[in-house]
């Protein structure tokens, strides 16, 4: 594996250091999939990377030669979104062209939606391409994400549970740990199981493990319950701020 890793990153340095984009779907809900004889490609990668951090989290050893061969290629991407589509000028004209109602009603235009409240109603700084993980090879590529202060959403967390603020109050000026939240957007027919209703699919619910154990919060979004919030922003803004405390927490 090491060996086939290093060829690829051999292919993507003489290709001007652009690679191939692999077979699709490397991160996404759906996940891709096709074996290929040579160098690994890019849903490959993605997959093994999954493997790897996932195998580290149970502490299963792992030879130095492969995170070294997997820094030498660029990250896998993990809980992949469209950034044209996670672009909220994007999908305010989208929304108004004749397939518009359709493409909202498919959660096309949900990232884009959730993108627009987490940043003007909920004052986040919300990032594109941010790379999670520490150097050495196991780093996921995060489509869409933002930071928080955990202190500020334990006391949110508190309070939406009942117990007000309390010793979860944080102290005038107090900062905490700031932590990167990953933004996941998911759809029924591709994240979830029918059967029991609610519970991720295996490659989705993997990745969300392998991110956090990468120390990174999930935000997950259901598209039907974005959908069933209708278009008004402070049901919006309520919804993903609860989400987040409960991500965070």
């Amino acid at each position: 594996l090491a060996r086939a890793l290093e060829a690829g990153a051999e292919a993507e340095a003489a290709a001007g250091g652009s690679g191939e984009e692999g077979g699709g779907g490397e991160g996404d809900c759906a996940g891709g999939g096709g074996a290929a004889a040579g160098p690994l490609g890019d849903d490959q990668v993605t997959r093994l990377l999954l493997a790897a951090l996932l195998l580290r989290a149970q502490g299963a050893p792992l030879d130095a030669a492969l995170p070294a061969a997997l820094a030498a290629r660029a990250p896998g991407r993990l809980l992949s979104a469209d950034p044209l589509v996670a672009d909220p000028d994007t999908a305010a004209e989208a929304l108004q062209q004749p397939q518009g109602a359709e493409w909202e009603a498919a959660g096309l235009l949900t990232p884009a939606q959730a993108v627009g409240r987490l940043r003007d109603g909920l004052g986040l700084d919300v990032r594109f391409g941010a790379v999670a993980g520490e150097g050495g090879g196991l780093q996921a590529e995060v489509d869409v994400s933002f930071d928080v202060d955990e202190l500020e959403w334990a006391a949110v967390a508190a309070a939406a549970a009942g117990q007000g603020v309390g010793q979860q109050q944080a102290e005038p000026g107090a900062a905490g740990r700031r932590r990167p939240v990953a933004l996941a957007v998911m759809d029924d027919e591709s994240c979830y199981c029918a059967q029991p209703p609610g519970r991720l699919r295996g490659g989705v619910a993997a990745q969300v493990l392998a991110l956090q154990s990468l120390g990174w919060a999930v935000l997950p979004l259901p598209v039907r319950e974005w959908r069933a919030l209708g278009g008004g922003a402070a049901a919006r803004d309520a919804y993903l701020r609860a989400r987040i405390a409960a991500a965070v927490g």
